[in-house]
């Protein structure tokens, strides 16, 4: 029979073995969400100049191209399979695939999706496992987050985007704690008559479901308008070890600033009662 000293060393080899495992998925899966974070840091430094005024079919296109981009139809947050982006045959025409509405992409009307991630943040899943995959990473250390843009092509102009940085971390709203979404996004449309001044706003839209902390930037495109005040995104905070990103002012600070500054002059306006 094997000795008690015997047993007690192969526990102790397997112990290790296991927590070799542990640690070279956990190192792996750290070192993909840093290469993401640059592919992502690279997208966000292109929308600070991209021509949101005057861009196209073609604008659009070569923007998602550079990240891997796809046409599509669907809303985030767990996508599918999107088909591939337009080509050009052999005689120079586009050839457009279909989205998954069934809807053709033409350069008059389309719409471009680019998504940057972490791996596990991509898998399929049911909404319970996605749930609990995200919970567990959150609290190991590697936080799931996702850099997600899209842009609609209406008579051939960009009629309208959204770019959403999302974060999932562990904290607390109200009386709630656990793990939940920290999610600036960034709109932009034309001009309408009925925006104010520049038809830049900062807000907190109210949204029921999953808990979520939100803050949302409308901008409208005119030449003049504060694009780059709006895509001064910090995502260092993704990829801290240690801890989760502390909140916009350190992920989105121009953005919460301006809501800062827009309530304090709310409240200096308010008449005392």
């Amino acid at each position: 029979m094997p000795s008690r000293l015997g047993i007690h060393t192969a526990a102790r080899r397997v112990a290790l073995a296991v927590l070799g495992v542990i640690s070279c998925c956990w190192l792996s899966l750290y070192l993909d969400s840093v290469h993401q974070r640059r592919r992502a840091e690279r997208l966000i430094a292109e929308l600070k100049s991209f021509p949101f005024s005057t861009a196209g079919f073609l604008e659009v296109r070569g923007l998602a191209n550079n990240y891997g981009g796809t046409t599509g139809q669907h809303f985030p947050l767990f996508p599918l399979q999107p088909p591939g982006l337009p080509m050009t045959d052999s005689q120079g025409q586009v050839q457009m695939p279909l989205s998954p509405t069934g809807l053709n992409c033409t350069p008059q009307d389309c719409t471009f999706e680019i998504w940057i991630r972490p791996h596990p943040s991509g898998v399929s899943l049911s909404y319970r496992a996605a749930v609990l995959l995200l919970s567990s990473l959150a609290y190991s250390g590697v936080r799931p987050w996702v850099v997600y843009a899209r842009f609609e092509i209406k008579n051939g102009r960009l009629a309208e985007s959204r770019t959403s940085v999302v974060q999932v971390r562990r904290a607390r709203i109200g009386a709630y704690e656990g793990v939940f979404p920290l999610d600036y996004e960034v709109k932009s449309r034309p001009l309408s008559p009925y925006d104010a001044g520049s038809g830049y706003g900062v807000g907190v839209p109210h949204v029921t479901g999953w808990p979520t902390d939100i803050l949302s930037v409308r901008v409208a495109q005119t030449a003049n308008a504060p694009i780059r005040r709006a895509f001064d995104i910090d995502i260092r905070c993704f990829t801290a070890v240690w801890r989760s990103c502390r909140g916009f002012g350190e992920l989105a600070p121009s953005a919460w600033a301006d809501l800062q500054a827009r309530v304090d002059t709310q409240m200096k306006d308010k008449p005392a009662r």
